[in-house]
């Protein structure tokens, strides 16, 4: 089973969460966070500073679950 599948199999259960638990998706989000220093991007656009603790997919993860492990 691709992840695409399993993502979708979890929104079908509503079960997303646990994609959001996973070993991957803790270490994938932290890299992240961590390139960008742990400021919020958004507020950046905006010229403010914010402390980021989350990230965001660049498309929503039920739209596009293909995309859910990408930068």
């Amino acid at each position: 089973m691709s992840l695409a599948e399993y993502i979708r199999q979890l929104i079908d259960d509503d079960k997303l969460v646990k994609f959001y638990k996973s070993q991957g998706w803790r270490l994938l989000r932290e890299e992240v966070l961590r390139e960008h220093y742990y400021e919020c991007q958004e507020c950046l656009k905006q010229g403010k500073y914010t402390r980021a603790t989350m990230v965001h997919h660049v498309q929503e993860v039920r739209k596009r679950p293909d995309l859910a492990m990408s930068k």
